[in-house]
């Protein structure tokens, strides 16, 4: 089992609640802005996913 952490810009795939806790703000609210269709995000399933370095340059327009 590797202990390796994704970097933030690596082009990986991130759960909400992390990307949430990385940007330190409530995951309840990227969950609304997906809804807005203002942030960009993956679903798959049930399952909503976040580029990190896509979600970044969203928030900041």
């Amino acid at each position: 089992m590797s202990t390796h952490q994704s970097h933030p810009t690596d082009g990986k795939l991130w759960p909400v609640q992390a990307a949430a806790k990385h940007f330190a703000v409530c995951p309840h609210a990227l969950y609304r802005k997906f809804r807005q269709g203002k942030l960009p995000h993956y679903k798959f399933g049930r399952k909503v996913l976040v580029d990190l370095e896509e979600l970044r340059v969203a928030l900041r327009a």
